[in-house]
C-alpha cells in the first residue's frame, strides 16, 4: 500500500509538530481497522536518528525539446520553475504553449500560454476542453498560480520563464504535478482582437509519460515485514493507477499482474440499508448484455459483493448463481457521512464463464444505484449514469471524466405535459428539482427496444432549445446525438451566431442525468432527466422560474460534431410552462421570405438578363427592321429587361435580409457567407451595367 499526500509544515495548533523548525523522529505503525476506527497496531518502528525536513532541490533541470519547442524544469519545495523556448518567425501577436495531459491528444488539458500581442507580454494559466477554444483558469486572475514571469524574444527564440505552484486546492481543472503526464506543445497566431487562433499543425506530444519532481529527497528509509493482514499480488511491474468519475459515482483502479484493486465510491448517500450501488462492464454506453458488479447493504446489516449480468430488459441474474461473488476477493464496504465505499480485487478474466468481461479489453462502465429486494436480488434502478469513453484498465493513463451535478432524488411528479407538432414531439414529467423528459423525431419506440442498440445508425441529432423568444440566439439546448452508433446526451448555449457549444466546456453533460438515446429505422429518440436550476452557473436555463419558446431541429453528426440543421426548424406557439399540466403545439419557421428571395432571384437572372442577351446579341439580325417609336425593338426590350434585373435583385435581397432580421449572414455558415458575397457584388456589378449602358 503506497500513501501519497501533502502536509502543511506548520500549523497554529500547539500539538502540530512544525516540521521546518523540531528536530523529529518518524514512528510507522501497521494494524487492522475496525470499521473506520484503529485498533492497536501488530507492528510498530520508529527511526534511529532524527529525520530531516524538508527535502530540498538538487538544481538539476530536466529537460524535453522538440524540432520547434524545448522546455527545462526543476522542482521546488512549493513550485515548479520552467523555462519554455519556441523557434519563431514573427516578433508579434502570436502564442507559444504547453499543457499537461492524460494522454497524446488534445482535450481535457491543463495549459501555460506565453502570448504576444500589440508588443506586450503575457503568460497566463488554461483548460483546454478540446474542442473550443481554451478557457482560462479564472477570468479575474490569468496568471493563477504563475509567479517570476519573464519574456522576451532574441534571435528567433521566445523564452518564456516562469514559477508554477504545484497544486492550488479547489481550483477546478489545476493540475496536481505529483502526478505523471503527457506534455503537449503548440503555437499559433493571435487575431486583432487578441484571441488566440487555431495552432494548425504546430503541435507536438511526448512520447511517454513525464516525470515532472525533481527533488533530492532525504529519506530515513524504514523496511520491516508485514503480517498476513491481508493478502495482495504482487507483480514486478508499476501498479497502474486509474480514476473514473461520472457525477456522484466515481471508480478508481489499481492494476496487478492478473488481478485489479477496484474503489467504488458512491456519494449523497440517503439511504443507511436495503440499497445497492453497482458498476458495469458494457461493449457500449446503453444497458443491455453487461458484466455487473453490485454492492449491497441489507437491513441486517449484511454486507456484499456479488457479479450479476445485465441482459437490458429484465431483472439481472447471477453471473453465476453457484458462486455469485466470482472473480472477486477481499472486499471491505463501509458507509460514513453518506458515503458508501467499496473496494475489492477482481481476476481479470475468466475463460471458462460466460459473460464474464475480460478486463484486458476496453469497456464503457455504467452506474447505477437503486433498492433491493428481499432476497438481496437488484431491483430497477433509480439513478443510472451511462458511459462516456472507452477505458483500457490496463493503460498507464489516468482518464477521468467528471461532473459536478449532486444527485438529489427525483421526487414525485407534479405534472406532465407534452408538445408535439411536424413529426416532432417532447412529453415531461415535473419534479421538485427535475424535468423528465421524452422526445424527438418519429414514432415513439417501444419499451422492448428501449436499451437495444441499431447496428448501423445514421450519424443524427435531434435537439430541444429554450429561448426567450421565437428566434434562435441565447438559448439552452439538450442534444441528443448518435455518433458511429453510439448515442450521447449533452448540454448546449446556442449564441444564435455561431455553432452551438457546451454549455460548460468542461461538464458536456452539466445538468443532465438517466439518458438513453435510440435511433430506429431513421427516426431519433431520447429519453434523458434535466435539472431545473443550477445555481452559479451561468446561462443554465431555469425552468424553477422561467418559461421559455420550445424549439426542435434535427440534422447531420460529422467528426462528433453536430451540423446546420437548415430550416427543419419547429417552434412552439407560445411560452411553455414546464411546471403546469398542458399540451402544446407549435408549428415550422416561416420560409415563405426565404422562397419570395428565391423566385424573384430566378425570375431577375433567368429570365430577364438571360432574354436580355438574347435580345441583344441575335434580335439585331432577326429583327433589323422592327422599330418602337424610331428605335429599334431589340434595344428597348433589351434595356428594360436589363433594368429589371438589379431591381427584382434589390427587392430579393431586401426580402432576404427582412427574414434574417436585417443581419448579414455569418461566417461560420461558410456556403450561405459565400452565396452573400457573390450575390451583392453581382447586385453591385448590374447596377453598374446599367448606369454604364444608359
Amino acid at each position: 500500500m503506497t500513501c501519497h499526500f501533502y502536509r502543511d509544515n506548520s500549523n497554529t495548533n500547539q500539538k502540530y509538530l512544525n516540521l521546518n523548525s523540531q528536530n523529529l523522529f518518524v514512528m510507522v505503525a501497521y494494524g487492522a481497522l475496525n470499521g473506520e476506527s484503529l485498533t492497536k497496531h501488530s507492528v510498530v518502528k520508529e527511526t534511529k536518528n532524527i529525520v530531516q525536513f524538508p527535502v530540498t532541490s538538487n538544481e538539476t533541470f530536466k529537460s524535453l525539446s522538440f524540432d520547434e519547442f524545448s522546455l527545462e524544469w526543476v522542482e521546488r519545495t512549493k513550485e515548479i520553475d520552467f523555462i519554455l523556448k519556441t523557434k519563431v518567425s514573427e516578433t508579434n501577436n502570436f502564442w507559444s504553449s504547453f499543457a499537461f495531459s492524460f494522454d497524446r491528444n488534445m482535450g481535457d488539458d491543463n495549459g501555460i500560454v506565453c502570448k504576444v500581442f500589440d508588443s506586450q507580454f503575457a503568460v497566463e494559466h488554461f483548460y483546454s476542453s478540446g474542442k473550443f477554444r481554451p478557457n482560462l483558469l479564472s477570468e479575474l486572475d490569468p496568471s493563477l498560480g504563475l509567479s517570476k514571469i519573464k519574456v522576451n524574444i532574441a534571435n528567433g527564440i521566445l523564452t518564456c520563464s516562469f514559477s508554477r505552484e504545484k497544486i492550488i486546492k479547489d481550483v477546478p481543472n489545476y493540475f496536481d504535478s505529483k502526478f505523471d503526464y503527457f506534455i503537449l506543445f503548440a503555437k499559433g497566431p493571435i487575431n486583432s482582437n487578441g484571441a488566440m487562433m487555431s495552432h494548425k499543425e504546430n503541435k507536438y506530444s511526448s512520447e511517454n509519460l513525464i516525470n515532472l519532481q525533481s527533488m533530492n529527497n532525504q529519506e530515513n528509509l524504514i523496511t520491516f515485514s508485514i503480517p498476513d493482514l491481508a493478502t495482495a499480488p504482487t507483480t514486478t511491474t508499476k501498479p497502474i493507477i486509474g480514476m473514473y468519475e461520472r457525477d456522484d459515482f466515481s471508480l478508481k483502479w489499481k492494476n496487478f499482474a492478473e488481478k485489479i484493486h477496484f474503489t467504488f465510491v458512491t456519494k449523497n448517500v440517503d439511504k443507511n440499508s436495503n440499497f445497492y450501488s453497482a458498476f458495469a462492464f458494457s461493449k457500449d454506453d446503453l444497458m443491455g448484455d453487461d458484466d455487473v458488479i453490485a454492492c449491497k447493504i441489507a437491513s441486517n446489516p449484511t454486507y456484499k459483493v456479488e457479479r450479476h449480468y445485465n441482459q437490458g430488459r429484465s431483472k439481472s441474474p447471477y453471473l453465476i448463481d453457484s458462486n455469485r461473488n466470482i472473480g472477486i476477493s477481499e472486499t471491505n464496504i463501509s458507509l460514513s457521512d453518506n458515503t458508501f465505499t467499496c473496494s475489492f480485487m477482481i481476476d481479470k478474466s475468466n475463460s471458462n464463464v460466460a459473460n464474464y468481461a475480460d478486463l484486458n479489453n476496453k469497456w464503457y462502465v455504467l452506474f447505477a444505484f437503486g433498492n433491493l429486494g428481499s432476497d438481496m436480488s437488484l431491483t430497477e434502478h433509480s439513478i443510472k449514469k451511462s458511459g462516456t469513453i472507452e477505458i483500457d484498465f490496463t493503460d498507464q493513463n489516468q482518464q477521468t471524466t467528471t461532473t459536478s451535478m449532486t444527485l438529489e432524488p427525483i421526487g414525485d411528479v407534479t405534472s406532465t405535459g407534452n408538445f408535439s407538432s411536424n413529426g416532432y414531439s417532447l412529453s415531461w414529467k415535473n419534479t421538485e428539482n427535475y424535468t423528465i423528459c421524452s422526445g424527438g423525431f418519429g414514432a415513439i419506440l417501444s419499451k422492448n427496444n428501449r436499451f437495444k442498440r441499431q447496428t448501423n445508425a445514421p450519424d443524427s441529432y435531434v435537439a430541444f432549445g429554450l429561448s426567450n423568444d421565437k428566434k434562435m440566439g441565447d438559448d439552452c439546448i439538450v442534444v441528443c446525438k448518435m455518433f458511429n452508433n453510439i448515442g450521447t446526451v449533452e448540454h448546449h448555449y446556442s449564441t444564435g451566431k455561431t455553432t452551438p457549444g457546451y454549455l460548460k466546456p468542461d461538464e458536456p453533460t452539466i445538468g443532465i442525468r438517466d439518458a438513453t438515446v435510440i435511433n430506429e429505422n431513421g427516426n431519433l429518440f431520447c429519453n434523458y432527466t434535466r435539472k431545473k436550476t443550477i445555481e452559479g452557473t451561468e446561462r443554465y436555463c431555469d425552468l424553477k422560474k422561467n418559461n421559455y419558446y420550445l424549439q426542435i431541429v434535427k440534422g447531420s453528426v460529422s467528426n462528433n460534431d453536430i451540423q446546420n440543421h437548415g430550416q427543419s426548424v419547429v417552434i412552439s406557439d407560445e411560452k411553455i410552462d414546464f411546471k403546469i399540466n398542458g399540451t402544446f403545439s407549435g408549428s415550422k419557421r416561416d420560409s415563405t421570405k426565404a422562397k419570395a428571395h428565391a423566385c424573384i432571384m430566378i425570375f431577375a437572372w433567368l429570365f430577364c438578363v438571360s432574354t436580355g442577351i438574347i435580345l441583344a446579341r441575335y434580335y439585331k439580325y432577326i429583327l433589323p427592321s422592327v422599330k418602337i417609336q424610331k428605335m429599334m425593338f431589340w434595344f428597348h426590350a433589351h434595356r428594360v429587361l436589363m433594368i429589371f434585373a438589379p431591381i427584382c435583385s434589390i427587392a430579393a435581397f431586401l426580402v432576404i435580409l427582412a427574414d434574417l432580421e436585417w443581419k448579414w449572414v455569418e461566417k461560420i455558415n461558410k456556403v450561405a457567407f459565400a452565396h452573400s458575397i457573390f450575390g451583392i457584388v453581382l447586385i453591385g456589378l448590374s447596377l453598374i451595367q446599367v448606369f454604364f449602358k444608359l
